[in-house]
């Protein structure tokens, strides 16, 4: 099922995404498959958070994974949520929030990691903005912020500028790395 994921549906929207940039593809075909995948990938969920076993000590972290607001396509952070899923954390639903929606969250519960997705730099001042407000209104004072998409895997400088803790650049990288990150900053024995 991993294959099916990252080579099957991400090896499409990728193609996907090249025949948009070369206007071989209009918006509404775009969306049209992009809408399709994400079905694919929600009508094959229950085998795929099945098809593999949880990462030992993942259940016990929580996690928030956001693409950017207001971003029309979101087929990457459904698949990264299900491989969290998959390996056991407890992933928060994200769909539909507002910035002050979020930070409202992360004030009430103990949140260990947020995951941002940076596609496009139309919002990296408000990106900076939102780090900042995460960390300083988050409920776990170890908070730990990675980042991923498009532009930062080709900027990876911008970890830094924006005030995020790591980059992962692959879905089913990102939640052993983000394990390994977490579990040093918040150890089991002492979560809030």
């Amino acid at each position: 099922m991993e294959r099916v994921y990252l080579d099957a549906i991400a090896g499409t929207a990728r193609l996907l995404g090249e025949w948009w940039i070369t206007d071989q593809l209009d918006f509404a075909s775009l969306t049209l498959a992009t809408e399709r995948l994400q079905d694919i990938v929600r009508h094959w969920e229950s085998r795929f958070l099945s098809s593999s076993s949880k990462l030992p000590g993942a259940d016990q972290y929580q996690v928030m994974l956001l693409s950017e607001f207001n971003d029309q396509h979101s087929l990457g952070m459904l698949m990264l949520q299900s491989f969290f899923k998959r390996d056991g954390w407890c992933v928060h639903n994200t769909w539909g929030m507002n910035e002050e929606d979020l930070l409202t969250r992360v004030e009430a519960i103990n949140v260990h990691l947020v995951g941002l997705s940076i596609c496009t730099d139309r919002r990296l001042p408000q990106t900076r903005q939102l780090i900042h407000a995460l960390r300083e209104r988050s409920l776990n004072p170890q908070l730990q912020i990675m980042v991923g998409g498009p532009l930062v895997l080709a900027q990876p400088h911008l970890v830094k500028d924006l005030g995020a803790d790591w980059l992962s650049g692959h879905a089913d990288q990102a939640s052993r790395e983000a394990l390994n990150h977490v579990s040093q900053t918040n150890p089991m024995g002492s979560r809030a």
